[in-house]
């Protein structure tokens, strides 16, 4: 468990299923590397992640897209062919 003070976000419970094979591996490299099974497994998807998603970051895309346009209408999906006529109205009306 962390301590108040300790600067490690709170650890959060997941469960995974793996083979006999893959088990033995993951309890192998616990022991001879010293570190609980959760640090090799918490370390192995970083590594993953960082091996695969190199040239992007699934966190900063997130943050640069989601919420980034706005309308402030919050009937746009019942409403869209409303918007949708006035909008091409507008754009093809005779100046």
């Amino acid at each position: 468990m962390f301590t108040n003070n300790s600067t490690k976000p709170k650890a959060e419970l997941i469960t995974a299923r793996c083979d006999k094979r893959v088990k033995n591996l993951l309890q192998h490299i616990s022991r001879s590397q010293g570190i609980s099974m959760s640090e090799v497994i918490s370390e192995s998807i970083r590594e993953y992640h960082q091996r695969h998603f190199a040239t992007e970051s699934f966190f900063a895309k997130e943050a640069e897209l989601f919420g980034k346009y706005g309308s402030e209408k919050g009937n746009l999906s019942t409403d869209r062919k409303q918007y949708l006529t006035e909008t091409l109205r507008e754009k093809h009306r005779r100046h």
